[in-house]
């Protein structure tokens, strides 16, 4: 037999690895009968309760270029061009609810990683800049 169960961080409140186990240990909760526990990777316990983490501000076009607007403090900002695989801006949030504008230089494949601090997750966002 084997249980459905979520692993946690040491703090107790993130959910760090998910799977199927013989045996419960002493970081590691199970899940309700039925559901997958892939399914709560992105989660935490918040007053007892397991919810979805939230994710962070995405990049949004604007005029001459992409914008990220209310950065949490804390929050690191990375682009990149996906074909050159170099790093081409990086920010990050000094002030709560910061904005972040940028462009391309090129057209091309962009990825755009906004790593916010917890309890966000973090994100990944490819973009496609035509000719």
């Amino acid at each position: 037999m084997s249980f459905p169960y979520l692993e946690l961080d040491p703090s107790g409140v993130y959910v760090t690895g998910a799977g199927h186990a013989p045996r419960l240990s002493e970081r590691m909760i199970e899940v309700p009968a039925g559901m997958e526990p892939s399914r709560f990777m992105t989660s935490y316990i918040q007053d007892g309760v397991l919810v979805p983490r939230p994710v962070p501000p995405s990049p949004v076009p604007v005029d001459g270029g992409w914008e990220i607007t209310g950065c949490p403090v804390g929050t690191q900002v990375m682009v990149f061009d996906v074909i050159g695989g170099e790093l081409l801006d990086q920010f990050t949030a000094a002030a709560g609810n910061q904005d972040y504008a940028f462009s391309f230089p090129d057209p091309g494949t962009y990825r755009v990683e906004v790593d916010a601090p917890l309890p966000f997750t973090d994100t990944k966002t490819v973009i496609e800049v035509p000719e």
